[in-house]
């Protein structure tokens, strides 16, 4: 492995990490860096897809008691059934905008830059 590819992987994990939690979007971030350490291609792009996917497990492992409660609490508790259906409510537009591509027989949507991150991605919805 080269020294120079690790060093670029600490620079993005360092970047997705400190933009994750902040109202900034770490995507943008990301993608300003991949231009700045010119990174470019697929590899790349399965890089950025399981770095985001490292940061999304750490805050469901940070939230998991909360996520656990939520969960269990669902039946009794009304603030459980609250945050559920927000969650949903807050996730339709995205599931609507992948139903309509399915229907129309669209591929991945131009701004998608990696057909290995839209299957992906469309795997994880279908699995959730």
């Amino acid at each position: 492995m080269d020294i120079f590819h690790l060093v670029k992987a600490a620079i993005l994990g360092l970047i997705e990490g400190a933009t994750e939690f902040i109202p900034v979007s770490s995507t943008g971030h990301l993608i300003l860096a991949q231009k700045w350490l010119a990174l470019a291609g697929e590899k790349q792009k399965a890089f950025e897809v399981f770095i985001q996917l490292g940061a999304i497990l750490a805050v469901v492992w940070l939230y998991r008691r909360k996520l656990w409660s939520v969960l269990t609490g669902l039946r009794a508790d009304p603030r459980a059934r609250q945050l559920a259906v927000n969650l949903v409510v807050g996730t339709l537009p995205v599931h609507r905008r992948r139903a309509a591509d399915a229907a129309l027989g669209r591929g991945p949507p131009r701004e998608s830059r990696s057909r290995w991150a839209w299957r992906s991605r469309s795997a994880a919805w279908r699995s959730w």
